[in-house]
């Protein structure tokens, strides 16, 4: 989590910056920021979640003030050690005090998907399968 002011001034982070972050065992990089190198940090495998893309890097542009603080990102206060997901939808925050529950209900969730579209995939119908599992 990488909080800038919501500031598309320059990109701060890229391809090295996610080299650097790979080697020390990160998992993917969001932010209210602008990333540059998008192509190659998306060859490295490492996910990253920004407002945008800009060519000019950071140097003499942005500064770091802060670190392992909390954040606000879209008006979102995140806290270290809480559980961040993203994809290309979005990005949702799990506080840590209801972590377990998020996650066991989310694995059903995806279970119940699963089943939907096989469901779907071999002919049922919508309505069928909506009154089946109330998921759709």
């Amino acid at each position: 989590m990488v909080a800038t002011g919501d500031s598309a001034r320059s990109a701060f982070w890229g391809e090295l910056f996610s080299a650097a972050a790979i080697g020390r065992g990160a998992a993917g990089i969001v932010t209210d920021g602008c990333l540059r190198d998008s192509p190659k940090i998306a060859a490295l495998g490492f996910p990253a979640f920004a407002r945008g893309r800009r060519p000019l890097d950071y140097r003499a542009r942005m500064r770091v003030v802060a670190r392992a603080q909390p954040v606000v990102l879209g008006g979102v206060t995140i806290r270290p050690g809480e559980l961040v997901m993203a994809d290309d939808d979005g990005v949702a925050v799990v506080p840590a005090s209801v972590e377990e529950q998020v996650l066991a209900r989310a694995r059903a969730r995806v279970e119940t998907e699963s089943t939907v579209l096989e469901e779907l995939l071999a002919g049922d119908g919508l309505r069928t399968v909506w009154e089946r599992h109330g998921v759709l």
